[in-house]
């Protein structure tokens, strides 16, 4: 898929779908559980032009000390394995996406990376 696209915009869309694939196939490749549906609901995202929009969103609202212990469990999972999370790519510097990802959403990606490393520090006891 060519991430080139007249409306940067829709570039950046395109460029983060791209990093969300390839780290999909990484991950299928070395073997954690992968959870094909919430990169159902990305691709859906990504279909209707607001990929970059609803993963800011989504971390936007997020709060310290996030209890669902399924989704923290997942990526203390990845993060052990030092494999990417979804919000690890929507953070990254120096990506076509990076200039669309608002500060909110940064904030709320940090917080929730840091929360599930905290929650795989206590898991390893």
């Amino acid at each position: 898929m060519s991430t080139t696209s007249s409306k940067p915009p829709r570039a950046a869309e395109n460029a983060l779908w791209q990093a969300l694939e390839e780290r999909r196939d990484l991950i299928r490749a070395i073997g954690p559980k992968f959870s094909e549906r919430q990169h159902r609901y990305f691709r859906q995202a990504y279909a209707a032009g607001n990929l970059i929009a609803h993963l800011c969103g989504k971390m936007a609202n997020y709060k310290k000390g996030h209890n669902d212990r399924e989704y923290l469990e997942a990526m203390a999972l990845l993060i052990k394995a030092g494999l990417p999370t979804w919000e690890h790519i929507l953070i990254r510097e120096r990506e076509p996406w990076t200039d669309y990802v608002t500060d909110e959403a940064r904030r709320g990606a940090r917080q929730c990376i840091q929360d599930a490393i905290d929650y795989a520090h206590i898991g390893a006891r």
